[in-house]
């Protein structure tokens, strides 16, 4: 049973005292002692219990008052973060009869970061994974602070019985505003924050999973299995890396393209109780696909099949009104500027290497992070790098972007088909890069596609 040591008691003037002594006295530490307020109970990680009436599921602790006269803790201080100073603690309202912490009974504080609930819901949630509780008085003396580490989902931790010295233990029922009652036993482990890296992974290139996994009695084991397109599992044993925090790791072997990767967890504490992760494993599995991939994102963002009135392509026309292109805009969400010089574009998916827009003026073929740039989709080319040799049919087709990986693969950077175009009115992201495309009647090339709403 994992145990917490609850009275990390700070005592101010005895640690001033201590600190002034000569350096060959030896002090013993003050011992645990019970104060008029405890903090007798919390749950770090709740999925499932609407302890407030809210109909969510709010982390929270609770306070137990353990004399027989009532305790108002309006302006009292509590905190997930005993580190800071008191003076920065959330200070409970006053002014509210739900803050008195009745004789002898409990006091429930909802951690749902809504203080717009009530006095009792304050702006901040506890940590599954391990954080610190405090609570101090009005004039900002510490009456307790502790740290705990990981919890389970929908299990509390508490004093037992009410108002103990004895270290915390997981309980086997979660009782706010209650007394608490036998610790729980043995729990099976915990495993969390299972991913690999990298996320998207290219063929052949080595994958690593990791996960966190906790368990109050210890582990014996974690095991990763996987296996490729479904055939036999291979078993790898997980390293712990991160003692504090209980990350484990262990590496899946690069696999070639368009395989499918399936892997699963399964941990094992001392006292035999297992857990696997998905849940529900090894029926239900993670996977990935390896695939090549561009080392770059870019967008179609916006375009126009019927021009009419709107963008006019630079230049000399003899007949101004051959100056109202088809156009096509390039979005980079980015951080870093991207020359789409010797990328393809294209009407026709299907055909990914159509027209190779020049390499010969990256000043002018270069889009800037979170920066637009506009192609003519005109065929006449001669006019400048920016006139590609495509145009796009008012009665639907594609559009589409493609580019090499370095690696000699053709890939899509982005492409869409459109059914029919209505003149003067383009095709867009409903917000830039958004996946979702609409309609817009005032077209934005070169612009945030929000500006056109």
């Amino acid at each position: 049973m994992m145990k917490l040591k609850i009275w990390q008691i700070l005592l101010l003037l005895p640690l001033l005292a201590l600190a002034a002594c000569d350096s060959d006295t030896t002090e013993p530490e003050p011992e645990p002692e019970q104060t008029d307020l405890m903090i007798n109970e919390f749950m770090a990680s709740n999925d499932s219990h609407d302890v407030d009436g809210t109909g969510n599921f709010p982390d929270w602790f609770e306070i137990y008052n353990t004399t027989d006269a009532d305790i108002d803790i309006a302006g009292y201080f509590v905190t997930d973060g005993i580190e800071d100073d008191v003076s920065e603690w959330e200070q409970i309202p006053i002014g509210f009869a739900e803050t008195i912490v009745p004789a002898g009974g409990w006091l429930v504080i909802f951690c749902d970061k809504d203080p717009d609930l009530g006095p009792l819901h304050v702006d901040f949630s506890l940590s599954g994974s391990g954080e610190s509780i405090g609570l101090a008085d009005a004039n900002e003396v510490v009456i307790t602070a502790f740290e705990y580490e990981q919890q389970t989902t929908d299990i509390s931790m508490g004093l037992s019985p009410d108002g103990s010295l004895e270290p915390m233990v997981f309980l086997a029922t979660s009782t706010p505003g209650a007394a608490n009652g036998a610790a729980s036993g043995n729990l099976p482990p915990v495993v969390s924050d299972l991913d690999i890296d990298p996320v998207s992974p290219v063929p052949e290139a080595d994958v690593t999973v990791n996960a966190e996994v906790f368990d109050d009695n210890g582990l014996f084991s974690v095991i990763l299995y996987y296996n490729i397109d479904g055939g036999d599992w291979v078993e790898v044993a997980m390293t712990e890396v991160t003692k504090v925090t209980g990350n484990y790791t262990a590496t899946i072997p690069g696999q070639l393209v368009d395989t499918v990767v399936n892997y699963y967890i399964l941990a094992t504490d001392t006292d035999a109780e297992t857990t696997v992760e998905p849940e529900g494993a090894p029926t239900e599995v993670e996977s990935y696909t390896p695939v090549y991939q561009l080392p770059f994102t870019l967008y179609i963002n916006e375009f126009l099949a019927d021009n009419s009135t709107g963008l006019m392509s630079p230049g000399e026309y003899e007949d101004p009104a051959d100056a109202y292109t088809d156009w096509i805009e390039i979005y980079n969400p980015g951080d870093e500027a991207i020359d789409i010089g010797g990328m393809y574009i294209t009407d026709d998916l299907s055909s990914n290497q159509e027209w190779q827009i020049p390499t010969t003026q990256p000043d002018s073929t270069t889009i800037a992070a979170g920066g637009y740039l506009v192609l003519f989709a005109d065929k006449e080319s001669e006019r400048g790098v920016l006139h590609v040799e495509i145009k796009l049919s008012s009665n639907g087709e594609d559009v589409g972007l493609f580019a090499d990986d370095g690696a000699g693969h053709i890939l899509m950077a982005d492409g869409y088909t459109y059914t029919v175009g209505t003149l003067d009115v383009s095709e867009g992201r409903e917000s830039d890069g958004h996946e979702d495309w609409t309609t817009f009647t005032t077209p934005t090339p070169g612009a945030s596609n929000d500006s056109g709403k």
